[in-house]
Formats: structure tokens, C-alpha cells, sequence
């Protein structure tokens, strides 16, 4: 949840509305910028995925189960013929079995705050001065205290899923 809320502001400075704001940024520049951001959500996801599946492997065949599962997938997904991950002896690679699923499932849930919030105050979110006081009166007063999976469901009126994701990531949304 926390991760979820933290690349809820992230976001924030990579929308066009924000850019434009910035100075010496042309139009072509932020349109750029834009899209590269989205493409970058989808790559940090496609990432992610791979992380899940090279700790999974680790978990069922072994520290020799590691690479073969991140060639296949980085093949796959990011059109490396020929490469070589990083050991998963390296401490910085292998994370707690429940660890690396909160960064995938973190994308998806920023991605439905931010549909709730926009539903209800309407767009942009930022300059928006509405934006805060819907996060803390629906969202941040309750603390962590609460299943977040139900709350976001009262929210956003759907279940918590990758429909926000895909339609926010999707080239030629804002």
C-alpha cells in the first residue's frame, strides 16, 4: 500500500499538465517525456514480473533455475538475445518470497487511486486543490488500519485489478 501511494505523487511530476509548467521545456519535449514515462511504467512492470519469476525459481529449482527463467523472459520481454543477468547470489537481487510481489501489485494499485481520485474531483491531479483533502478524508485518515483491497473497491466501484493500469499505460490516454 505504501508503495502504491508513494508512486501515486511520483506520477504526479510526469503528467503533461505538471511538465508544461516546467521552464525551457518545448511541447515536443513533454509530449517525449510523456511517453517515455508510460513506456517506462510498462518496462519497471515487465521488470518486476521477471523478479517474481527469478525468485520463484529460486524457491523451486535452485540457485541453476535463476538464469534460465531470466534469459527466457528477458528474451521475451525485452528482446535481449544474448544476456547475462545477475547473479542471484548477489544480495541485492533476492528479496523476501513476499517482497518483490508488492512492487507489481503497488503499480496497480497507484493506478486505481489515482482513476478514484478523478472520478470524483475531476482531472488534472495536479494543479488540483481538491486532491488533498480526497486523500485525506478517504484514504490516508484510516492509517493502514483497514483491508485496502475493500476500501479501494468502495472507491472506485470496481475490484482491484489491472484495468486502471492497462487504460493508464495504454499510448494516447491522459
Amino acid at each position: 500500500m505504501s508503495e502504491g501511494e508513494g508512486g501515486f505523487f511520483e506520477r504526479i511530476a510526469s503528467t503533461e499538465a505538471w511538465l508544461r509548467t516546467r521552464p525551457g521545456l518545448s511541447p515536443e519535449q513533454v509530449a517525449n517525456a510523456v511517453a517515455s514515462v508510460r513506456r517506462g511504467i510498462l518496462y519497471n512492470t515487465a521488470w518486476t514480473v521477471v523478479w517474481i519469476s527469478r525468485e520463484l525459481a529460486l524457491y523451486e529449482d535452485g540457485p541453476r533455475g535463476t538464469d534460465r527463467v531470466a534469459k527466457r523472459l528477458g528474451r521475451r520481454l525485452f528482446g535481449y538475445e544474448s544476456h547475462e543477468p545477475l547473479s542471484f547470489a548477489d544480495g541485492f537481487s533476492v528479496e523476501l518470497p513476499l517482497y518483490s510481489p508488492s512492487y507489481f501489485l503497488a503499480g496497480l494499485f497507484g493506478s486505481a487511486l489515482r482513476r478514484a481520485v478523478l472520478a470524483e474531483v475531476g482531472g488534472p491531479l495536479w494543479p488540483n486543490r481538491k486532491v488533498g483533502p480526497w486523500l485525506l478524508r478517504h484514504w490516508m485518515r484510516e492509517g493502514t488500519s483497514f483491508d485496502w483491497t475493500t476500501r479501494l473497491r468502495e472507491l472506485t466501484g470496481a475490484p482491484f485489478d489491472a484495468r486502471a493500469f492497462l487504460a493508464e499505460t495504454r499510448p494516447g490516454t491522459k
